[in-house]
């Protein structure tokens, strides 16, 4: 199997595992939190995620871009650009909707912020989801 769609689909199935755990664990205990706590616990939350997501995020970017650049002969000339379509939708998801949603989460507890957190994040899973779908595609086609 080539390696970019190896390393394509380890880092799109760490980041899609990261991001049904946020969803699934880590945003529905927000609730959990006492109100006077939450906006430190936001804030560290914030902080301490950074550190996952930032390096999941840099190699997504790396893998999704190698398999564009260095596409292999068994990957359709269409993958790399829904692979990036959908990368595409998980930073904007992330730059665009669930950052803002976090800094008023960050100031106080709000009740319409964390709703629009957990329907960005669907967003965010959706697309992770189908990334991984498109990986192991690419990975049965080239072992093929």
């Amino acid at each position: 199997m080539p390696l970019p769609v190896v390393l394509y689909l380890l880092v799109t199935s760490l980041y899609a595992g990261c991001q049904w755990t946020v969803q699934v664990v880590v945003y529905r205990q927000f609730p959990e939190v006492p109100v006077d706590a939450f906006p430190g616990f936001e804030r560290l939350h914030q902080r301490r995620i950074t550190y996952l997501v930032g390096p999941l995020f840099g190699a997504l970017v790396l893998s999704t871009g190698w398999l564009g650049l260095d596409r292999p002969p068994t990957v359709p000339g269409w993958a790399p650009a829904v692979a990036a379509a959908l990368l595409a939708v998980v930073l904007g998801a992330t730059a665009f909707l669930a950052v803002p949603q976090h800094r008023r989460l960050g100031v106080a507890r709000d009740p319409v912020a964390y709703c629009a957190l957990l329907r960005t994040d669907v967003i965010r899973v959706l697309a992770a989801t189908a990334g991984v779908a498109l990986a192991v595609w690419l990975a049965v086609v080239s072992a093929a």
